[in-house]
């Protein structure tokens, strides 16, 4: 249709005016072609238009609703920035994961050397005390047989006493 062909009466559009901050807030963004907005070298093409009939088509033009490419760059924008952040959120928690791992593995292994430190001590003075008591038995041993021979000793001193 040519501009010519259209005529332009605000009765036309005034129940569509009355309703459309209803339907911007209703309404999910689809892709509509964007129509032109006068400015001031314009004018003359749209003289018929009220004033407040092209404010309104402005401002509509530039709600959420009926912008779709800035929308829908947006949207993509806000997503892609969300992604990175839940890309960074989670490379961020595995190193902090891997850290943790890493501080545990550190702690078995200053606990695998304390324990086999303490295990060589506890050999050790096992060792020692075998030793010890080895020592002892073998002078147990012996004492115990000066103990027989100190009797029999004894007993032969009295068979000559007698």
């Amino acid at each position: 249709m040519e501009p010519s062909e259209f005529q332009f009466h605000p009765s036309n559009l005034s129940p569509y005016l009355a309703q459309l901050s209803m339907i911007q807030d209703q309404t999910p963004a689809f892709p509509f072609q964007r129509m032109p907005i006068p400015n001031s070298s314009q004018a003359h093409n749209y003289s018929h238009i009220p004033p407040q009939v092209v404010q309104d088509l402005a401002t509509a033009q530039h709600s959420p609703c009926l912008s779709n490419n800035s929308t829908s760059d947006e949207s993509e924008s806000l997503i892609n920035e969300r992604r990175q952040r839940r890309m960074i959120s989670n490379r961020e928690s595995a190193r902090r994961s891997r850290m943790r791992k890493q501080r545990h593995l550190d702690e078995l292994w200053s606990q695998v050397v304390w324990l086999r430190n303490e295990n060589s001590q506890l050999v050790d003075k096992l060792n020692r005390a075998s030793e010890i008591n080895e020592k002892v038995a073998q002078e147990n041993a012996q004492l115990k047989e000066e103990t027989s021979e100190l009797r029999q000793m004894i007993a032969d001193m009295r068979d000559w006493a007698c």
